[in-house]
């Protein structure tokens, strides 16, 4: 849209100050458009929309608000839809020559604060008329009014203008979206403002799960960064649904809703389950266009008490057809609603106590490999995330794969029994997750696991692949350098959350399952250890104990300022015994000893060209170790297999090398690797020729012709993803 020609009004200041102290937290506003008790509504949905470059770049809030504005739910005031805007550089709503809407989407009341800066007089091309557009500088509060509304239907009404954290005008850079107080304060004013018998709190931004938090805030000049996992939680409890000193008073909200990433996850679950009825979010990446609000606000327009758990489903139904065969088709996502009182209730608490046990017990004999591999073989979500599919985990775990002695492979029937499927978890946990009245959830198709032999929600046997479950546990694995300090920060929020939260089951869980992650870690880093001392130095195995395992974690690059030692290990010993204690040290020298034993080197491996139907491909021949070792190409469970962390000899040039080190046993984009049906064929494999396959010294894989050059690989669309 062009910029319509600014104009400075005249503008009456008529500011109404509403104070709301907190124990935790001030807060005072402007409400110049006040809301009297005879306004008292069935349901208020407060959406706090922190527009980042999904906006700016892509128009991404501005395709949802106009969703909402085209909904029917305001043909009386039972629904009041509040919305905060903010964070971003740029406003799209109004930039839509061909408006159905007479004059725009906007409406600017008299009596309605808002600041004539000096800086879009300089600049209005840049900033645009704050009496005509959605305000760039300042934080503001809408209410969004539905097609079938008397009066201002399928506009956005201006409430407050210039910031809402203070009884003065607040600029967004010193209001950040990012901070847990500019949500607390939303909440206060929406509650204090717009009373309900019901709230509904929609987030809606950029996200990263418990380690990354929510909110990418454009105005974020000094890098503060996302609001953390502990000040999501922290705003959510303290705020004036909360603030009593009467537990029968309580308030919660009726659902909480994240439009973002990766935030259905065990640990927010946990942390949110006292303070809303139902919960909505995605544990994937989410499409930067996000949930389809058209569906939902028509159904509570119609039905303002429906049941909100039935409202949840609406909400992951439309999601889930708006990806899979509507507007956002091609895209990937899953989403899913969960009833919270009924999640605690059901014994998940428990069970997942059980298993984090059994998982630690499993670390301390030096048996691990089939953990390692329920997790890589589980949906994986964020690409490069900690972050694993907990139905796929659970039903993966409960399989022997890996740990098989030779006596029962000698046997002519494998047992497939371990120690979790003999408590139960896959039943406990998959119980849980697949029982709809609990758990809802969905994801398009090609959100699939790369899991083969595994236990249904039933406790029996399968072979194929495992789908979404909803909700994913922040898991340690062998193929990612922790470098982001991921794990760190996860742990360190953890520790903050359960501050927060109340002292029961669940904070009892989260803290002990950190003891958990810190083991796996450290098998993995010392496993990425010895490969890099057989492979890269040379060592000798009869030669690699711990201090040669530590003498390499302290070693580093002098242009870097990242070590193993330093940024991951050092503070893990401090997580997990406060220091390197000589019962940490005993247990990794037992497990080096292990690692040394079993670790691949570049002499077991071959590799040549091979022509295929699709062209020029490749083979490759692992020797002298288990088929456990390449599975879906475990290539970074360097404890095992060294060999393709580095190189596969030295007989193509490094660019082509480079790739098929990368891409055996997934498609890059260039090429595609499988197992050999000379070895086994999956398709047709019963479990003891799995288990069989998993355990035998060779194995042999296909690296198929590439698929495209790199030459031809053209920019895509840009689509982006919260």
């Amino acid at each position: 849209m062009k910029c319509r020609q600014f104009r400075i009004a005249a503008i009456v200041l008529a500011v109404t100050v509403m104070l709301v102290m907190l124990s935790q937290a001030a807060f005072a506003g402007d409400n110049e458009q006040g809301n009297g008790e005879d306004e008292h509504a069935v349901r208020t949905v407060l959406m706090y929309l922190c527009g980042s470059d999904l906006e700016s770049d892509g128009g991404m809030a501005t395709f949802n608000l106009k969703q909402i504005l085209g909904a029917n739910f305001s043909s009386d005031d039972d629904v009041r839809y509040i919305v905060m805007t903010g964070g971003t550089a740029h406003w799209q709503l109004d930039d839509d020559d061909n408006s159905e809407n007479e004059n725009g989407y906007l409406v600017f009341p008299e009596g309605v604060t808002v600041p004539d800066d000096a800086v879009y007089v300089a600049n209005p091309d840049v900033y645009g008329d704050p009496h005509s557009q959605i305000s760039n500088m300042y934080n503001q509060i809408w209410e969004a009014k539905g097609a079938d509304a008397h009066e201002n239907a399928g506009k956005m009404v201006l409430i407050d203008g210039d910031g809402i954290t203070g009884s003065s005008p607040k600029q967004s850079f010193d209001e950040l979206m990012s901070d847990p107080d500019t949500l607390r304060a939303f909440i206060n004013y929406g509650v204090q403002n717009y009373p309900a018998d019901n709230y509904d709190l929609i987030l809606w931004d950029h996200a990263g799960g418990p380690a990354n938090g929510f909110a990418y805030d454009m105005h974020d000049l000094n890098g503060v960064g996302m609001m953390p996992f502990s000040g999501i939680v922290d705003a959510l409890t303290n705020n004036v649904l909360r603030n009593t000193d009467d537990p029968g008073a309580l308030r919660k909200f009726d659902l909480i809703d994240f439009d973002a990433c990766q935030m259905n996850t065990v640990e927010l679950n946990l942390a949110l389950a006292d303070l809303t009825d139902y919960y909505i979010a995605s544990a994937e990446n989410e499409p930067g266009y996000g949930q389809e609000y058209s569906g939902w606000l028509n159904l509570i327009g119609e039905d303002p008490e429906v049941n909100t758990f039935d409202l949840g489903k609406r909400i992951v139904d439309d999601f889930n057809a708006f990806y899979e065969g509507g507007l956002g088709e091609g895209q990937e996502g899953t989403l899913a609603v969960v009833d919270t009182k009924r999640l605690i209730e059901s014994g998940f608490v428990q069970s997942l106590m059980e298993m984090k046990d059994l998982l630690r017990q499993q670390a301390s004999q030096g048996l691990y490999y089939d953990e390692f591999t329920s997790a890589l073989n589980s949906i994986r979500y964020g690409q490069y995330m900690n972050y694993f599919d907990l139905g796929n985990l659970a039903s993966l775990i409960s399989v022997v794969n890996m740990e098989v002695t030779q006596d029962e492979l000698d046997k002519d029937h494998i047992s497939t029994e371990n120690v979790y499927s003999a408590a139960g978890i896959t039943e406990q946990i998959c119980g849980i997750l697949q029982n709809p009245d609990i758990v809802y959830a969905k994801g398009t198709s090609g959100i699939t696991s790369r899991g083969k032999l595994y236990r249904n929600g039933d406790g029996e046997l399968e072979i194929g692949n495992l789908h979404t479950s909803g909700m994913y546990m922040f898991f340690t694995t062998t193929d990612v350098i922790d470098k982001s300090g991921t794990l760190l920060s996860y742990c360190d929020e953890v520790d903050k959350v359960i501050e927060i939260m109340p002292d029961d089951s669940r904070t009892q869980f989260l803290k002990e399952y950190v003891d958990a992650l810190t083991d796996y870690t450290l098998i993995a880093s010392a496993g990425r250890a010895v490969n890099w001392l057989i492979t890269e130095d040379n060592i000798d195995r009869k030669d690699i104990d711990y201090a040669k395992v530590k003498e390499h974690w302290t070693e580093g690059d002098e242009s870097l300022t990242w070590t193993d030692w330093g940024s991951l290990v050092k503070p893990l010993y401090e997580i997990r015994t406060g220091g390197e204690s000589e019962e940490t040290k005993e247990w990794l020298e037992g497990i080096i000893k292990q690692q040394t034993e079993e670790a691949v080197t570049l002499e077991n491996v071959s590799a040549r060209k091979a022509k295929t139907k699709e062209g020029t491909g490749y083979k490759v021949r692992i020797s002298n170790t288990k088929a456990r070792a390449v599975d879906n190409v475990l290539r970074e469970v360097n404890i095992e297999f060294s060999a393709l962390e580095n190189s596969i000899k030295d007989e193509f040039e490094s660019e082509t090398q480079e790739m098929i080190r990368r891409s055996i046993g997934f498609n890059s984009g260039y090429f595609s690797g499988h197992i050999s049906k000379d070895d086994i064929d999956m398709e047709t494999a019963t479990a003891d020729d799995i288990i069989r396959w998993y355990n035998r010294n060779e194995s042999n894989w296909d690296i198929d012709a590439p698929e495209s050059k790199w030459y031809a690989v053209k920019e895509a669309p840009w689509r982006g993803y919260k």
